[in-house]
Parts: structure tokens; C-alpha cells; sequence
């Protein structure tokens, strides 16, 4: 009998940066996926069975800026030492190999 979960469609992220053109750049730019929404002051990326949504200030409910603790973006790639070559001067990388 299949669960709750195993009928999840997509998984949503939700990202509220300081600064959503430079951020959008990166993933669209950078990381080269593909936007799947855009308007002033949001933007939607799907990636697989993924919405990374990029949310300006405004969104917040007058929380403000919200800085996000405690996370790592991973990316699972045939290739990985061909995209660590391909990203090692576009982006800052926290983690290098």
C-alpha cells in the first residue's frame, strides 16, 4: 500500500536571498538550469522532480531577510571533476575538491 510520501510529485525549496538577480544569475548563468518562472521578484528553477523558488524580501511577511543556517547544495554528476572544472572560477565554492 503506498504512503503519504511515496506519492510526492515535487519537492519545493524556498529561498528568500538578499540579493535574488545575483542569485538567480548563478543558477540560471552558472549552473546553467533552466528557468521554469520568472517575474520582478521571484524566479522557479525545476531541476528533476525539484522547484528551487527564489523569492525576493518582499515575500517574507515583513520578516525581513532571513539568513539560511546549516545548509550544503550537493549535486550528483557523472562527472564530477569535469563541473569542479568547469565551476572552480565562476563560483565561490565553499568545499573544494
Amino acid at each position: 500500500m503506498p504512503t503519504p510520501s511515496d506519492q510526492i510529485s515535487d519537492i519545493h525549496i524556498i529561498l528568500f536571498p538578499k540579493d535574488l538577480e545575483k542569485v538567480r544569475r548563478f543558477y540560471a548563468d552558472v549552473l546553467q538550469w533552466k528557468v521554469k518562472t520568472q517575474w520582478k521578484g521571484l524566479a522557479m528553477f525545476e531541476v528533476g522532480p525539484i522547484i528551487l523558488e527564489l523569492l525576493s524580501l518582499d515575500h517574507t511577511n515583513g520578516k525581513g531577510y532571513l539568513p539560511v543556517q546549516g545548509c550544503n547544495l550537493t549535486l550528483r554528476v557523472p562527472d564530477v571533476w569535469g563541473l569542479w572544472a568547469e565551476l572552480r572560477d565562476k563560483a565561490t565554492v565553499v568545499y573544494a575538491l
